[in-house]
């Protein structure tokens, strides 16, 4: 029993990042080691979503794009999310749209295109989720309001 228990505070130990780790990214980014272990607490991401990034995403993410992968509990959604963030380079803002998107069920085609809309009108977050409604209830309904908007 205590070699198990030694064993798993020795992986607990190789997979969290020292105090001395935390100061280093909290001055590099300019927060609080405290919102360092916050971040990085929420980041649960799979391997394959690691790989989407590290392989489609060629500018610098923020600590909330993270944030906001870390959040998909779905590893299929949460690929496709990194892969949208990738082949868009979506703000932060148009990320949590995406992730609504994908987890009320829509393609990844669709969401992609409820971004594009919420980019191309400048919507405010509270309209966008006023579009995805639309999207969701009545997606041909949406096409033609847009249409009519542009």
């Amino acid at each position: 029993m205590r070699v198990s228990s030694s064993n798993t505070l020795a992986q607990k130990q190789q997979t969290q990042p020292s105090a001395d780790t935390f100061s280093k990214i909290a001055q590099k980014f300019g927060v609080t080691e405290k919102r360092v272990d916050q971040v990085l607490s929420r980041i649960k991401l799979t391997p394959e979503t690691r790989n989407t990034i590290k392989r489609e995403i060629d500018f610098p993410l923020q600590a909330t794009h993270y944030e906001i992968l870390g959040s998909v509990k779905e590893p299929e959604r949460q690929k496709q999310l990194a892969e949208l963030i990738g082949e868009e380079k979506l703000t932060q803002r148009e990320t949590k749209i995406a992730k609504e998107a994908l987890e009320t069920g829509l393609p990844k085609e669709k969401a992609k295109k409820v971004v594009k809309a919420v980019r191309h009108e400048k919507l405010k977050p509270k309209e966008a989720k006023t579009l995805l409604k639309i999207v969701l209830e009545k997606p041909e309904e949406a096409d033609r309001q847009r249409a009519t908007s542009s």
